[in-house]
């Protein structure tokens, strides 16, 4: 950790009022409430017959995503002070009055729910792929109460230890300020009642924050554990079904996984790198990189907007009626079938009849 005369050498400083991040945010914000209520459009009323309930899996995390991204950039705004870990919020909760305690649950409440709803989403393509008479394929019974299940794994440690973290700001500021004079700048603006606004999450001999990160180590390890046995038990029953497939089956085996392993991944990286980032300025003590903290807090809000896009154009159905949409592209009954979970599932009738030169068939990637 930087000593006060090593901070004075380097000149550390803090840009309190940084309109341009803001204002960033704000206008991610705004797009995002357009892409990500489109999406909600398009998972709810466009949506293949045979999605039936998973539809209403991808809607839930659609809806969390949107509430996630809206808090962040238009409700909650924070500007991080690091590497101690001090944040002021300045949007539309802080308008309101909200304390900013409060508004920092808020916002992790929403990443804590696409937790649960990723988990929920992959647990439900997991459990369609389970051949009927195995052990791991659940009755509806098990499969709501482990559903159910998962909101109290991943919300009850979040309201234990989140809240323990921002208790005692008055000493936290004292010794903040006695053991790094520079944050006295952060106190500095011409902001009334500015003491309200400021939230410190640590301090010396406190390890409430410590407790909190270690929750999160072992929730983000639980997510990422149960999703990559989901995706490698899927990767094993493909491989036991095509070895008694044809090569047009084992093609669509092979582009669902794509999918679905794009589905997985491009998502959560727009919240795992930016979040890593952060950890290792904070871990490392590194100063003087508040634009950086920016840029990954600006990536983080960004998450829905790339689930949506990402979720949009990796499934065909969704990617057929946007191509009819805004491309006037040949309707869905001209296509050939769409890689889906349906028909992985269920035999397709071979199709005798070769498409003729004058209408070539249309091969949707």
């Amino acid at each position: 950790m930087s000593n006060c005369g090593s901070q004075e050498k380097i000149v550390i400083t803090f840009d309190t009022d940084p309109q341009y991040y803001l204002k960033s945010l704000t206008y991610a914000g705004i797009i995002g409430l357009f892409v990500n209520s489109f999406g909600a459009y398009v998972i709810l009323f466009r949506s293949p017959a045979h999605f039936k309930t998973y539809r209403w899996h991808l809607l839930n995390y659609q809806i969390c995503s949107m509430g996630c991204d809206a808090v962040m950039t238009l409700c909650a705004a924070p500007v991080f002070f690091l590497p101690i870990p001090v944040c002021m919020p300045m949007g539309l909760f802080n308008a309101m009055g909200m304390n900013p305690g409060l508004q920092m649950i808020i916002y992790s409440t929403f990443i804590h729910l696409i937790f649960a709803a990723t988990m929920q989403m992959f647990f439900y393509k997991w459990q369609m792929i389970v051949p009927t008479g195995s052990m791991l394929k659940f009755s509806r019974r098990v499969k709501a109460i482990i559903l159910s299940f998962t909101y109290f794994i991943f919300l009850t440690p979040h309201f234990i230890f989140l809240p323990a973290t921002f208790e005692n700001q008055a000493a936290k500021k004292v010794q903040l300020l006695a053991d790094h004079p520079v944050y006295q700048e952060v106190w500095a603006g011409n902001v009334s009642k500015i003491d309200e606004k400021v939230i410190i999450f640590y301090m010396n001999g406190d390890n409430s924050l410590a407790k909190y990160i270690i929750a999160e180590t072992v929730l983000g390890s639980i997510l990422g554990f149960t999703m990559s046995w989901f995706w490698m038990h899927t990767v094993y029953i493909f491989r036991q079904k095509g070895k008694y497939s044809n090569a047009t089956k084992q093609l669509q085996y092979k582009k669902y996984l794509v999918n679905l392993s794009s589905q997985m991944t491009v998502p959560m990286m727009t919240m795992m790198y930016p979040g890593s980032l952060l950890g290792l300025v904070i871990i490392f003590q590194v100063w003087n990189v508040q634009e950086i903290v920016q840029i990954a807090i600006f990536l983080f809000s960004c998450h829905g907007i790339v689930g949506t896009i990402s979720i949009l154009l990796m499934n065909e159905h969704y990617r057929n009626y946007l191509s009819e949409r805004f491309f006037n592209t040949v309707s869905g009954e001209e296509r050939t079938q769409a890689i889906s979970l349906n028909a992985v599932l269920q035999s397709s009738k071979k199709n005798s009849t070769r498409p003729s030169t004058a209408q070539p068939a249309i091969i949707m990637g």
